[in-house]
């Protein structure tokens, strides 16, 4: 399920508040719980977050919400920045 939450839209989290975009989109599924505390992930958070078998998660809980954050290794994160220069303005103690 998609929903997109305005700005003013009622129930909207207060972390969300802040934002200067129109409107948040948001995907939305709902899974269960196995008895060994087991979840499977939908395929299309899987898909977009590009989630693999045996990949790990670190699990975070947040704001009483559950956050599974991919773990990304450093060779896939190769190039993320490029373009970034290093030719900053720096405050003289940061020299």
């Amino acid at each position: 399920m998609r929903v997109r939450w305005g700005l003013r839209t009622p129930g909207i989290p207060p972390n969300l508040r802040h934002t200067n975009s129109q409107s948040i989109e948001v995907d939305i599924a709902t899974v269960t719980v196995s008895p060994k505390f087991q979840v499977v992930i939908p395929r299309e958070a899987r898909d977009s977050l590009h989630i693999r078998p045996g990949q790990k998660l670190q699990v975070m809980v947040y704001n009483g919400q559950l956050r599974f954050i991919p773990v990304r290794s450093l060779r896939e994160l190769r190039g993320a920045y490029a373009g970034v220069g290093s030719k900053i303005e720096r405050d003289a103690d940061r020299v």
